[in-house]
């Protein structure tokens, strides 16, 4: 009985092995940063100072397919990244301004990512397309086309 219980764990590893070797994508790499900026926003003629730390987490991802010129091969091709952000809002003076943001998109191959300070808030630029964050209102889309390249969820910071 103990063989057969030997032999049936060797044999699920095995399969396990087996299976995860097979698969077409692989994570070849990831990358994780933090940036903290200090911003002011104007509320009733008094500057208040709020900090924005954006953390960011990049998935580099490889899919393999078959090569055309020799079936033992196989070729590599490169996905673009999965970039998460999270930025976080939060203001010694005023709490109501504590907030989290996740930001979620697809990194391609330069893109550029600005946080630049704005009248009413900050805003988030990436590739040309922008996302606008009011203090006090919440997450503002310039052009609605950009809804589709950003996934965004806002939470409010619970201390």
């Amino acid at each position: 009985m103990k063989i057969v219980k030997i032999l049936a764990g060797m044999l699920f590893a095995s399969s396990m092995v087996t299976m995860n070797a097979q698969t077409d994508t692989v994570t070849t790499g990831k990358l994780n940063t933090t940036t903290i900026k200090t911003f002011n926003y104007d509320k009733d003629g008094t500057k208040i100072p709020y900090k924005v730390t954006i953390q960011e987490q990049r998935d580099y991802k490889a899919s393999f397919e078959q090569s055309t010129k020799n079936l033992e091969n196989w070729d590599r091709k490169n996905e673009p990244a999965q970039v998460s952000k999270l930025i976080t809002i939060n203001s010694a003076v005023d709490n109501n301004l504590d907030r989290i943001l996740v930001l979620r998109y697809e990194k391609q191959l330069a893109d550029t990512f600005e946080l630049v300070q704005t009248d009413k808030g900050f805003a988030v630029e990436v590739d040309g397309k922008s996302l606008e964050y009011i203090i006090g209102e919440g997450i503002y889309f310039a052009n609605t086309a950009d809804k589709d390249f950003f996934i965004v969820d806002e939470f409010i910071m619970v201390l």
